[in-house]
């Protein structure tokens, strides 16, 4: 059984000693914990301001990226622009080298044509004054006459025929 000295023995001995540890590590162990707690707290602070410097840092390099994409696409824009200005250059030189082609040979058509329309006039009048000579030469009878101006036909026309097949 239990003896009633024994157990208030027990009893003073246990708040004694309670006294004595709360008197001795009660102050010790709240600053302990106090100073636990403030360094939770200060972690926690750390980590909050670590992460927002890494979200600012991140919406910093999400803006970046964006912009040099932005960049990437007006280079591309300007690029496009610039080759469309170019290929509208290079059609309206070739449109005036077609032009100035087109009119140096017409050009030299023409000196050609009139080169020999100046041929042509030269060699009848060369055989006119040909025909006018054998006319004047001979006797004119109406049968001599006939033949010399059918023969200035006929080599006329020979001329004429020359001429146009030379010119095909």
């Amino acid at each position: 059984m239990l003896d009633p000295w024994v157990f208030l023995q027990q009893l003073v001995n246990f708040l004694v000693l309670t006294a004595l540890l709360y008197w001795l590590l009660h102050k010790p162990l709240s600053q302990f914990m106090e100073q636990r707690k403030q360094g939770i707290a200060k972690d926690i602070e750390e980590a909050r301001k670590e992460r927002e410097a890494a979200l600012e840092e991140h919406r910093q390099y999400a803006a970046k990226v964006s912009q040099a994409h932005e960049e990437a696409q007006q280079i591309i824009d300007a690029a496009v622009e610039r080759s469309k200005q170019l290929e509208k250059e290079m059609v309206a030189e070739a449109k005036e080298e077609i032009v100035r082609l087109k009119n140096r040979t017409q050009s030299e058509l023409e000196q050609e044509k009139q080169k020999a329309i100046s041929e042509l006039t030269d060699h009848v009048a060369a055989l006119s004054v040909a025909a006018a000579g054998k006319i004047i030469s001979k006797n004119l009878d109406v049968k001599t006459h006939e033949d010399l101006l059918t023969e200035f036909i006929d080599q006329l026309d020979q001329h004429i025929d020359s001429e146009q097949t030379g010119e095909n």
